[in-house]
This record gives C-alpha cells, structure tokens and sequence, in this order.
C-alpha cells in the first residue's frame, strides 16, 4: 500500500511539473504570438504608408501627362532654347568670335 501512495504521489508531482511546464510554454507562446502580430501590425502601417506616397507620386505623374508644364514644352522643342531654334548658342558663338577678332 505504501508503495502505490509512493507511486501516486510522484505521479501527481510529475503531472504537476508538467502543467507547470505546459503554463510557462503557453506564456511564451502568447508574448511570441503578441511580438509577432506586433510586427505583423507595424509593416502593414510602414506598406500602406509607402502605398500613400507612390499614389501621390502616380497622382501627380497623371496631372503632368495630361497638362505639360513650360518645361515639358520645352523638351518638345528639343530644348534648344527660344522657338526651337538650335543654331541661337552658335550664333551668339560666331559673334564672340568675331568681337575678338
């Protein structure tokens, strides 16, 4: 009899142990699980604030496509100054030149 109170004893000491064991790995699980929403939380606020930024950046793409600024005008021209006309820095060159002389 004495053994199987011994043997009943030390099972419920080892059940102990265990729920013990089994409370401590629930605890970390949980802070674990909370870290990771965590994470989980701060790269969806980081994505949807990225997404804001290149929509602004779409946004204002669009508005310049639809109505050119002086520059884009510009560029049309082929840059070259007033009118389009290419041969303006040649011309002030030549004067140069000739000033000189």
């Amino acid at each position: 009899m004495f053994s199987y109170f011994l043997g009943r004893k030390m099972a419920e000491k080892k059940v102990e142990v265990l729920e013990g064991e089994i409370g401590q790995l629930k605890s970390d699980l949980e802070i674990k699980f909370s870290d990771f929403q965590n994470q989980i939380s701060s790269n969806n606020e980081r994505m949807e604030g990225k997404f804001a930024v290149m929509e602004e950046m779409l946004k204002k793409l669009l508005e310049l496509k639809t109505n050119p600024t002086t520059s884009e005008a510009r560029d049309t021209t082929g840059g070259h100054g007033r009118d389009g006309n290419p041969n303006m820095s040649r011309r002030r060159e030549s004067r140069n030149r000739d000033l000189e002389g």
